[in-house]
C-alpha cells in the first residue's frame, strides 16, 4: 500500500497552517451561530407565535437574536479577511507551481 508522506511541507508551512487554523474554526463557529440565530428569529419564532405553540411574549426575543446573528456575521467576515492572506501564503509555500 502506497502512503502519502507530508514530508515536502516545510515546518514554516506547518506553522502558517497552524496559525490560520484557529481563524478557520472561529469562522465556522461564527457562521453556525449566525445561521441558527437567523433561523430562529426569522423563521421558527414567528411561526410558532402565529400558530400559538409558544406565547407571544417570546416574540420579543427576536430582536436580540437578530443582533447576535448580525454580530456573528460581522465576526465571520472579519475572520475570513484575517485568515485568507495567511492561508494564501501557506498554499504558496506548499505549492510553488500552480500549473504543472
Amino acid at each position: 500500500m502506497h502512503e502519502v508522506d507530508p514530508g515536502f511541507i516545510s515546518p514554516y508551512a506547518w506553522s502558517l497552517i497552524g496559525e490560520n487554523l484557529i481563524y478557520l474554526i472561529l469562522f465556522v463557529g461564527s457562521m453556525l451561530v449566525m445561521a441558527l440565530c437567523m433561523a430562529f428569529s426569522l423563521g421558527f419564532i414567528p411561526s410558532l407565535v402565529t400558530t400559538g405553540h409558544i406565547p407571544s411574549s417570546l416574540g420579543k426575543i427576536r430582536l436580540p437574536l437578530l443582533l447576535i446573528g448580525a454580530a456573528a456575521g460581522v465576526s465571520a467576515a472579519a475572520m475570513l479577511f484575517i485568515m485568507l492572506p495567511g492561508m494564501k501564503e501557506a498554499l504558496d509555500t506548499i505549492y510553488t507551481r500552480y500549473l504543472i
